[in-house]
């Protein structure tokens, strides 16, 4: 009867002392994983103010370089976050143009680039901004470039 006892509170501890560095292991590998993943992907930031009221011939560049700094394919996703509150001008009358390609209208979300850098590429990127001259309200916008 004792050696029973024994037995199950030995297998009790060990099946407890299993759950909780497993569960410990498993937390610190997401944990890093997450932060691997972050960090492959580097750009610098870009602050936008004063946007102006322009057509399409806009002078005004920001320019942004990503960089993956693995050896893997990575996806990243370039958007546009308005950082003022209460900012008066909504996405429907800002206009971009990326690297000189075509003029778009930002849409709800702010993506502006959806694509793919192979291992250890880097890419530059030209980006003009402005506020479609079809917007008679306030200019009053700010806000940054956001890589993820």
């Amino acid at each position: 009867m004792v050696k029973l006892k024994t037995y199950l509170i030995c297998r009790i501890i060990f099946t407890f002392l299993f759950m909780v560095i497993s569960t410990f292991f498993w937390f610190t590998r997401s944990v890093n994983i997450y932060h691997e993943v972050k960090s492959k992907i580097d750009s610098n930031e870009i602050i936008i103010s004063n946007l102006k009221r322009l057509k399409e011939s806009d002078d005004t560049v920001y320019n942004l370089k990503i960089e993956n700094k693995d050896n893997n394919q990575e996806n990243f996703k370039v958007y546009i976050v308005p950082t003022l509150v209460g900012t008066s001008v909504s996405n429907n009358y800002i206009k971009y143009q990326v690297n000189d390609n075509n003029i778009k209208t930002l849409n709800m979300d702010g993506m502006i680039i959806v694509d793919k850098l192979d291992g250890l590429e880097s890419r530059n990127i030209n980006l003009k901004l402005w506020i479609s001259d079809t917007y008679d309200g306030n200019l009053n916008f700010e806000g940054r470039v956001v890589v993820s």
